[in-house]
């Protein structure tokens, strides 16, 4: 089975009361209701875990280079997937791909840098590593100064959009990795939609927070899991923290 059929029976079964038709479908269901509020619980369940930043390992990183400079400008566009930038070069001799290029890696700085040692769009330099900076300008554009003086690839690289869990994209990393940690997630907003929050007079008002309880407690372990998969430093290791040994006195 899928993660996603896996996913629609688990979370049919624990809601209760609905008739499974088709794990694998769309309308999973007979209940033309939760059919269609359903998929409103991967989205809430995605965001909460991709946006965590307990869970940032979750993140999707790609890198980008289908846009090109044009010489005497300093303003362009940042590809639409793209949620954050956290790299930017551009690619040597002009009209050249990365595989083919030298990628220049442009400084990041600010806005105001730019205006104030480039304060003249027109002044043009060949791209320079040390030289060439770009700043955010918002979250669709970037500047570059100096402007550069010819057509160049932009190789952008940071964090993607994921696409979400659905019949026709029936694996992800979450379902993949951890599919017990989105599970409870997707169960926190499930039990809104069953009337279960904790208020006065829901039918179970502990069932959410038993759920986002029992997340977190998942949580802690799929990050402490990531720490050992990631060399971010010279002290890093892939084994858990040993014991410390008591002596014997």
């Amino acid at each position: 089975m899928s993660g996603y059929s896996n996913w629609i029976t688990a979370i049919v079964e624990l809601m209760g009361g609905y008739n499974l038709i088709d794990a694998t479908s769309s309308t999973p269901t007979d209940d033309p209701d939760f059919n269609a509020i359903y998929p409103s619980f991967i989205s809430d369940a995605e965001g909460m875990m991709y946006r965590d930043p307990d869970l940032d390992f979750l993140a999707l990183r790609a890198t980008d280079a289908s846009v090109s400079t044009v010489a005497g400008s300093r303003s362009f566009s940042i590809p639409s997937k793209f949620l954050t930038i956290e790299q930017a070069c551009l690619v040597t001799p002009p009209s050249t791909s990365p595989s083919s290029g030298t990628r220049v890696n442009m400084s990041r700085v600010t806005p105001e840098y730019i205006n104030a040692v480039y304060p003249n769009e027109s002044y043009t330099a060949t791209p320079e590593y040390g030289l060439t900076k770009y700043a955010m300008f918002n979250s669709s554009q970037i500047i570059i100064g100096p402007s550069p003086d010819g057509i160049y690839n932009i190789e952008y690289y940071g964090v993607v959009t994921q696409t979400p869990l659905s019949a026709t994209n029936t694996d992800t990393m979450l379902t993949t990795y951890f599919p017990d940690v989105f599970l409870a997630a997707s169960m926190i907003i499930a039990s809104g939609y069953m009337k279960n929050f904790s208020s006065a007079g829901a039918d179970n008002p502990p069932q959410a927070i038993s759920w986002e309880s029992h997340y977190n407690d998942l949580k802690k372990g799929a990050a402490f899991q990531s720490a050992r998969q990631r060399f971010l430093g010279a002290g890093a290791t892939a084994y858990p923290p040993a014991p410390q040994v008591q002596t014997i006195r």
